[in-house]
């Protein structure tokens, strides 16, 4: 009940343009949101079991372990609320404000028992009387088209020593017909990240790629069908069998290497990978 108090307190200290509707405090305003509804409620159903979106937040959770934020942290696009409700059960000594423009990703975050929920976008928070101490973009940043302003929002609400956690796809040369269909604008390599990021006012202190094990697969099942021009697929469950695989072998072939570069990660930075893992501070 403390908790549930502190985080009231909490999210109406940034807030500027919310009220508070059935629990989840709700922009006045409307957003353009560049993202696929009907996929929000697909990843829904498969997130729980998805070796794609597990693996991704042991992830990140370790990296959370290496770098210690304290106090309040924002999971800017959270999404249906999958790695938010991963952060508060994990013990770590953060206030999570899970904030997702998205209404579908909000109601789905309730359902997951979550209760700091913001619908609404960086914009519609104030952060002119109080900072962040940290804030989580977890595949979000290729979502939107001008990240030179969404970084500097972000570095705006940072306090002077505060961390941003980031995850982003990686390699334009993977671009494919998923791409599209999800709404991307890029894929990123740690160069042109490090670029965006030093521009706007960071210092990035910590990157790795993950998912090397899928570098191949994405290319022979999504780049290459591209290139010859295969037609690009709809919105529905098939769209997202990367994440969620059919068959006994392969669901036990991907929680293996999935295991295996956990370890390596534990251990030292891997060089490629489909997705890239950053933590950068605020200069």
């Amino acid at each position: 009940m403390g908790l549930m108090f502190m985080s009231m307190h909490a999210i109406e200290s940034i807030t500027k343009n919310l009220v508070f509707i059935d629990g989840v405090w709700t922009s006045k305003n409307a957003h353009t949101i560049h993202y696929p509804g009907k996929r929000r409620e697909i990843l829904f159903l498969t997130e729980e079991r998805s070796f794609w979106f597990r693996h991704r937040n042991r992830c990140i959770l370790s990296i959370l372990e290496q770098f210690q934020p304290q106090g309040l942290f924002i999971d800017l696009g959270s999404g249906n609320g999958f790695v938010s409700r991963a952060i508060e059960q994990s013990g770590f000594d953060l206030e999570v404000i899970s904030v997702e423009p998205g209404l579908e990703g909000c109601l789905n975050a309730q359902k997951r028992g979550l209760k700091n929920i913001t619908c609404g976008t960086i914009e519609d928070l104030s952060f002119d009387k109080i900072k962040v101490d940290a804030i989580g973009v977890f595949d979000v940043i290729e979502y939107i088209q001008d990240e030179n302003s969404f970084f500097e929002r972000v570095h705006y609400a940072l306090k002077n020593d505060g961390k941003l956690f980031i995850s982003v796809p990686a390699y334009q040369w993977l671009w494919s017909h998923h791409d599209e269909l999800t709404g991307h604008f890029r894929r990123y390599t740690v160069q042109n990240l490090q670029r965006s990021l030093e521009c706007n006012g960071f210092q990035l202190i910590y990157e790795s790629y993950f998912f090397s094990f899928l570098v191949l697969p994405i290319f022979f099942f999504r780049r290459l069908p591209y290139l010859l021009g295969a037609q690009q697929f709809k919105i529905d469950k098939k769209s997202d069998e990367g994440y969620h695989l059919a068959g006994t072998f392969l669901r036990h072939l991907a929680d293996f290497c999935s295991r295996v570069e956990y370890g390596r990660l534990m251990k030292s930075r891997i060089g490629f990978g489909t997705s890239i893992l950053a933590v950068a501070t605020k200069r």
